[in-house]
């Protein structure tokens, strides 16, 4: 579980079987290329080449809280950006 503190463990509690705080820069050098899926419900302005480096190549990033600047100005560059995570390596 990604949250902005380590001081609220709640999904510790409800079953998760790690919490790292994103406020942390560490966090995403640790967890770079990690994940199939990130759901974000943080409604504020995030950063988006952080968590998007997270992703593993065709990983999906689900904004469920977006925010007037991100809608605004981030969506070329989300295009982009999934996009390039989806284009076939070579082998």
């Amino acid at each position: 579980m990604l949250s902005q503190t380590l001081a609220k463990q709640h999904g510790l509690r409800l079953g998760a079987d790690h919490y790292f705080a994103t406020s942390d820069p560490e966090t995403f050098t640790k967890l770079a290329n990690r994940f199939d899926l990130i759901v974000n419900t943080v409604s504020a302005k995030i950063d988006l080449d952080a968590y998007l480096s997270l992703l593993k190549v065709d990983g999906t990033l689900v904004n469920v809280g977006i925010d007037k600047i991100m809608r605004i100005a981030a969506c070329p560059k989300l295009l982009f950006l999934l996009v390039s995570k989806t284009l076939p390596t070579t082998r």
